[in-house]
């Protein structure tokens, strides 16, 4: 007969530990491609989150809404070009201070330092501005028109960046001050601050280590999940097949005595498990290509299908080292 048939006729005679097992193992499928689905996602939100807090800087949050001389006094204590504010209102930022060197990317000019401190009536515009708003052109903002003097992407997430000194009482807009030092260096010059209590520092590098500590917990609850998954199925697939194994001792005792070699007893029993097992495995993964890349999911379909042909080979191994005589003569 061919193995197809072989598979056929073992479906017909033990269709309930057939569907077991194609159960299970579509299952294992559809979990392990929720995992792989979920590592990813949350590997692409933690480098999101590290790269919102670039390393070597603090951002100095005002939890109330400060006084001018609270603000002044802050501004004063900090070294000087090593802060920026900002502040958002609807799709407007307002910035104060000076602006990283990588702030702006995009066509045309950053804000100058000194358009900055004067509340000259420049501004950027983000990609996702209407086109109309490109450098040179005039942007009217509440009422007051402004000249754009670049059009590309920054970090605030916000349309429109203007100075807050061309608002008028623009230091009330600031909310926060990213400032380009350490933690370290910033903690001594907030000390006796006025209002003090007002200020929250955040600390880039401890954010950073939170997103990465928060990702490997993840980790380490993926790898538990797969590992106690790896053993049940071990347990489930050895416990099926060796049971199995004892029904058809003595059709595997006949193929023996009919001329089939061990390996080919062997090869059967992988296969069938090949078939019942790891297609509705490799099926199950299939649909993730949809939300994740190929190699992962390919890796994943390589590695499922491995380890439940390997929990298969010492029950095939057993059936290939059946004697015929003996098998034979306990029927």
């Amino acid at each position: 007969m061919s193995l197809a048939t072989d598979i056929a006729n073992n479906w017909r005679a033990r269709p309930l530990r057939a569907a077991t097992l194609a159960t299970l193992c579509l299952m294992t499928g559809l979990l392990a491609g929720a995992g792989v689905w979920t590592y990813q996602r949350a590997a692409r939100e933690t480098a999101s989150l590290r790269a919102a807090w670039p390393p070597d800087r603090v951002t100095l949050a005002f939890t109330t809404p400060p006084t001018r001389a609270l603000y002044l006094e802050l501004t004063r204590r900090l070294p000087p070009g090593s802060w920026t504010g900002f502040g958002v209102r609807g799709s407007t930022g307002w910035v104060d201070g000076t602006l990283a060197p990588l702030f702006f990317q995009g066509v045309g000019s950053a804000l100058p330092p000194d358009a900055i401190a004067r509340g000259e009536r420049f501004a950027l515009v983000s990609n996702q501005a209407p086109p109309d708003q490109r450098p040179g052109a005039l942007l009217r903002q509440q009422g007051t028109m402004y000249r754009i003097l670049g059009r590309g992407t920054f970090s605030q997430p916000v349309e429109h960046l203007l100075p807050a000194a061309s608002a008028g009482p623009a230091h009330r807009k600031i909310t926060q001050l990213e400032v380009r030092r350490a933690a370290r260096d910033i903690q001594p010059l907030l000390r006796d601050l006025p209002d003090g209590d007002r200020v929250a520092l955040v600390d880039h590098l401890m954010k950073r280590a939170e997103a990465g500590a928060g990702f490997r917990r993840l980790q380490a609850m993926l790898a538990a999940a797969v590992l106690v998954s790896a053993l049940l199925t071990a347990l489930v697939i050895r416990a099926l097949l060796q049971a199995e194994v004892r029904e058809r001792e003595t059709e595997f005792a006949l193929r023996r005595a009919l001329g089939a070699r061990p390996d080919q007893i062997r090869n059967l029993v992988l296969a069938e498990v090949g078939v019942t097992g790891a297609l509705p495995l490799a099926l199950a993964l299939l649909p993730y290509l949809a939300v994740i890349q190929p190699p992962p999911v390919l890796a994943t379909i390589g590695a499922g299908v491995g380890w439940i042909l390997i929990c298969t080979l010492l029950p095939a191994t057993r059936a290939a080292a059946l004697s015929p005589a003996s098998a034979l003569k306990k029927n």
